[in-house]
């Protein structure tokens, strides 16, 4: 019979600092991407204020876009101290390796390669469960997947890991290999060389 053999696009990832090296100061939440509606990072933002109330944490939204003015008119002054807006980065890894969570809330995706540089980087992310995010992140292992739209789960799953380093440093570590197993170029160029082979015996 006809069999597909699935084979991801290979992402040139850096994995030379294993370990997040962000250890001072509050446990600081990551979203990377364009500042578009469909994103809902308007989500992300409404969840961090809600979840600051009573942990201390930072959130830093990585990107430029339309909706940069109208997300960041949603910050209250006395929080503008823990959502942070850098704008565009040409050094995304060197962000991500600062983080200790990464989100990601999209309403619509693809294989966000954002999430894979996240793991990569050994961070756990919690994404909506759109598109391939669900065959990056795997569900309670590297990280949680939450419906979509869906705010009190968002702040559930972001609150588990703000709480528990333990937590968040062993689904980071797990997010890693798998990035590496499934992600990398490496891989995926051995993945071709099997499947030729396999071809070849045929």
């Amino acid at each position: 019979g006809d069999s597909m053999t699935t084979i991801y696009n290979g992402v040139e990832l850096n994995t030379g600092s294993s370990a997040p090296t962000h250890e001072m100061g509050p446990p600081s939440i990551i979203c990377v991407g364009r500042l578009v509606s469909l994103k809902n990072v308007d989500l992300i933002i409404k969840a961090v204020l809600t979840i600051a109330q009573h942990n201390e944490v930072e959130l830093y939204v990585l990107g430029d876009g339309p909706e940069r003015q109208y997300l960041e008119s949603l910050v209250p002054p006395e929080s503008k101290g823990k959502i942070h807006f850098p704008g565009l980065s040409n050094d995304v890894v060197s962000w991500l390796q600062k983080s200790d969570i990464f989100v990601q809330f999209s309403s619509t995706e693809g294989l966000s390669r954002s999430i894979i540089e996240a793991a990569a980087a050994g961070l756990p992310s919690v994404v909506s469960d759109v598109g391939g995010n669900c065959e990056i992140v795997e569900n309670n292992a590297t990280g949680f997947v939450v419906p979509a739209g869906n705010l009190p789960a968002l702040i559930d799953s972001i609150t588990k890991l703000l709480n528990d380093r333990a937590l968040r440093l062993k689904m980071g570590n797990k997010s890693r290999l798998r990035a590496e197993k499934l992600f990398s170029r490496r891989a995926n160029n051995d993945r071709y060389i099997d499947l030729y082979q396999e071809l070849l015996a045929l």
